[in-house]
C-alpha cells in the first residue's frame, strides 16, 4: 500500500469510526427515551416473546430450529424499534411472521420443506393464509385442534393485516415512509404502531402453535403451556374449556 493509499484508508477509517460512533450514541439516547416512554408496551411484546419460547422448547423435529430463527427475528424487531431504527423494526417483524407461518406449513408438507431447504422453491406467504387449505383455514384447524376452528379466522386475519402492514415499510411506501424520522430519534407514533402490529402478530404466531402442537404436546398436562394460554387466550371459551375453566 502506497503512503497517499495509507493516508486515505486511515482517513477514511477515522470517518467511519467517527459516523458509528454517532449512529451509536443516537441509539443509545433513543433507548432511554423508548424505555421512559414506553416501557409497559414494548413489555406487553417482549411478554408474549418470552411466552413463544416456553412453545418452542416443547417441540420436537426439524421445525424447531426454523421457529428458534423467527423467534430471534422478534427479538432483533424488538431491539430495532427501541433504538430508533424503526423500518428495520418492521422488515424483522414481517420475517418472524413469515419463518414462523412457513414452519408450521411446512411442519405438514414434508416435500415442500425439503424443496426450500434445497432453494428448490420459495414458501409462499398468501398460500400459508389461504382459506383453503391454509394453516390457520377452517379445514386445517379441524384437523389439529377442532374447537378452535371459528377462532382461527380472527387469527388469521390479524396476522395476513400484520404482514401487508409491515410490507408496506419494507417496500418504501410514501404513506408510512413519511411517518419515520428522517434522523434517529424517538416517534411515539411509530413506537406504538409496531407495538400494536407487533401485538397482533406475536399473538396469531403463538395461537399457530397452539393449534398446531396443543394436542400432540398435551399442553393442558404441561404447566408451562397452560400458563401461556390462560395468559393469552381465556377469552376463548374454546381455551377455557381445553384447560379446564369452564367454570370461572
Amino acid at each position: 500500500m502506497s503512503q497517499a493509499e495509507e493516508t486515505e484508508f486511515k482517513i477514511s477509517g477515522s470517518f467511519y469510526e467517527t459516523q458509528l460512533g454517532d449512529v451509536a450514541q443516537a441509539t443509545q439516547a433513543c433507548v432511554a427515551e423508548t424505555l421512559e416512554n414506553r416501557r409497559e408496551s414494548l413489555g406487553a411484546v417482549h411478554q408474549i416473546d418470552s411466552d413463544f419460547g416456553t412453545w418452542i422448547a416443547e417441540v420436537n423435529g426439524p421445525v424447531r430450529s426454523q421457529l428458534e430463527s423467527a423467534r430471534r427475528e422478534l427479538a432483533f424487531s424488538q431491539y430495532c424499534v427501541a433504538s430508533g431504527l424503526y423500518r428495520q423494526a418492521y422488515v424483522g417483524l414481517r420475517l418472524f411472521l413469515e419463518l414462523t407461518f412457513a414452519a408450521v406449513y411446512f411442519s405438514v408438507n414434508e416435500f415442500e420443506r425439503r424443496r426450500w431447504m434445497s432453494d428448490r422453491s420459495d414458501f409462499s406467504w398468501s398460500a400459508a393464509l389461504s382459506s383453503d387449505g391454509g394453516v390457520l383455514s377452517r379445514s386445517f384447524v379441524q384437523e389439529f385442534f377442532p374447537s378452535m376452528a371459528e377462532a382461527a379466522l380472527t387469527y388469521s386475519k390479524d396476522a395476513e393485516a400484520s404482514y401487508r402492514h409491515c410490507s408496506q415499510f419494507v417496500h418504501g411506501k410514501d404513506r408510512v415512509s413519511r411517518l419515520i424520522p428522517d434522523t434517529i430519534e424517538f416517534s411515539g407514533e411509530v413506537l406504538d404502531d409496531w407495538c400494536e402490529t407487533a401485538h397482533k402478530a406475536s399473538i396469531s404466531a403463538l395461537f399457530l402453535l397452539f393449534v398446531r402442537y396443543g394436542i400432540e404436546l398435551d399442553a393442558r398436562e404441561n404447566q408451562n403451556l397452560s400458563d401461556v394460554l390462560v395468559g393469552n387466550f381465556s377469552h376463548l371459551s374454546g381455551i377455557r374449556e381445553y384447560v379446564g375453566l369452564t367454570g370461572n
